[in-house]
């Protein structure tokens, strides 16, 4: 059975994401992060730029237990945090909820199956409401959060750290594999603008292996995110249009037709800064 709490710098635990507020759902969101530093970050800096700048809104951020004081370190008394516990798959160590504290880099697959694990927490987390939130953001990998907020009658972002320039280059390597070349001739990649050309050689080790059934990794991938990661209401990028803007379209190709994306690297970028002037994370 889940334990969810929320928590701020202020306040005692209680149970449910808005400690008590009378705020309805549709002034609530929640962010839910991957357990690796370079995914949380970015949402954390998004959870503070929400908090500043629409303060009518209460922000709650999904954690577990050993990741809790990083994430409240870095956040304003104001977002909410809601911890949920981290079953351990041996043989992954007890204790151990974030890829920076691995013991080895063969314990990976084994972490990422670990954080399938969450779903019943999650759902049952959910559940416990006062009502539905306005939306649900969460990172690519917890692809089980999409079909928790669809049948909690939510609508959910999902969240990639990359450029929209490298997530519409994976996703159309994916589905239209490199066709066959001479050795070292470049070819345009399916979807993308016509300049945009590459060699065999040059395909990410991740994406040639991707159906590969014998690796870990593209398993899990292939089983619990690509769908979960298509059929979301829209994507939030941690990129911004000055650099991206040309490769929006080929990206969101891969989506719903209605979905949208949301490039918001120069906000959180803003944001950090403002925070560091008046004294916070």
């Amino acid at each position: 059975m889940a334990t969810t709490t929320s928590t701020n710098a202020c306040a005692t635990p209680n149970h449910g994401a808005n400690g008590g507020s009378n705020q309805s759902g549709r002034d609530h969101i929640i962010l839910f992060p991957f357990m690796a530093k370079g995914h949380t970050l970015p949402l954390l800096h998004f959870a503070t730029a929400l908090s500043v700048h629409q303060k009518n809104l209460l922000i709650t951020v999904v954690v577990t237990p050993a990741n809790l004081a990083f994430s409240r370190s870095r956040l304003p008394a104001s977002v909410n945090l809601a911890v949920l516990p981290f079953l351990s798959l041996p043989p992954l160590p007890s204790g151990v909820e974030s890829t920076d504290t691995l013991p080895a880099p063969a314990l990976y697959p084994t972490f990422l199956n670990a954080t399938a694990l969450l779903r019943e927490p999650f759902a049952e987390f959910m559940a416990s409401l006062p009502s539905p939130p306005l939306v649900l953001i969460s990172d690519f990998f917890l692809g089980f959060t999409h079909r928790v907020a669809a049948n909690a009658g939510v609508r959910r972002i999902v969240f990639h750290g990359m450029s929209c320039f490298s997530l519409a280059m994976c996703k159309s390597l994916i589905a239209s594999p490199p066709p066959s070349v001479e050795h070292g001739a470049s070819f345009h990649v399916a979807r993308m603008p016509e300049h945009v050309r590459i060699t065999a050689a040059e395909v990410p080790d991740t994406i040639a292996k991707i159906f590969d059934p014998e690796d870990p990794v593209s398993r899990f991938i292939i089983d619990h995110v690509g769908e979960s990661d298509e059929r979301s209401w829209g994507v939030l990028v941690n990129s911004f249009a000055t650099v991206d803007e040309d490769y929006v379209a080929a990206l969101m190709s891969f989506y719903q037709p209605d979905a949208r994306a949301w490039l918001v690297g120069p906000d959180v970028s803003r944001l950090r800064r403002h925070a560091g002037a008046r004294g916070g994370a």
